[in-house]
């Protein structure tokens, strides 16, 4: 009984290690077209972009939104260019997945979203620390894919299995 409680312990610190608290949540439109976003509730001057969804340091290029702004989302070869209301546009790399940033510093470090609330399955209040929220429409959270769970759980399998050889 003891041996399976050390494990069941090494499994719940590596799941934690793996899991970055400060995960982006990835976006994808829910009707491939346009989305409002509805800002409010800042607590300073700050600025809210969308960028790419492989991009998770938020170091490459980035579409800034204005308080209430709309992006469409139109093909472009294998990518999707995505475009507010002002006329600047970001381009997706292979699919229309995006993720929200905020920064309170002119762009110096942006951050990811902290908490979500889904009114219905497309719209949600976006939540970042300390800074403000989103009020967004016509957006879906990427669920994490099948893939992901199919891999983990036969790597904990095996991590136990090797740990009661010996």
């Amino acid at each position: 009984m003891i041996k399976g409680m050390k494990f069941f312990g090494v499994a719940v610190l590596l799941l934690t290690t793996l899991s970055p608290a400060n995960a982006a949540t990835v976006w994808v439109p829910a009707d491939n077209n346009a989305n409002t976003l509805l800002t409010f509730g800042y607590t300073g001057p700050v600025t809210l972009a969308i960028f790419d969804e492989q991009d998770l340091s938020f170091a490459g290029a980035r579409l800034l939104l204005a308080p209430s702004d709309t992006v469409s989302f139109a093909q472009n070869g294998a990518d999707f260019q995505a475009t507010n209301l002002a006329g600047s546009s970001l381009l997706l790399s292979n699919s229309m997945n995006f993720i929200f940033a905020m920064t309170g510093d002119n762009g110096v470090s942006w951050i990811a979203d902290t908490a979500l609330t889904a009114f219905t399955p497309t719209s949600y209040l976006i939540q970042f620390s300390g800074l403000g929220q989103v009020y967004a429409i016509d957006v879906q959270a990427v669920p994490l894919p099948a893939a992901l769970w199919l891999f983990l759980m036969p790597m904990l399998g095996l991590l136990g299995f090797a740990r009661r050889r010996h």
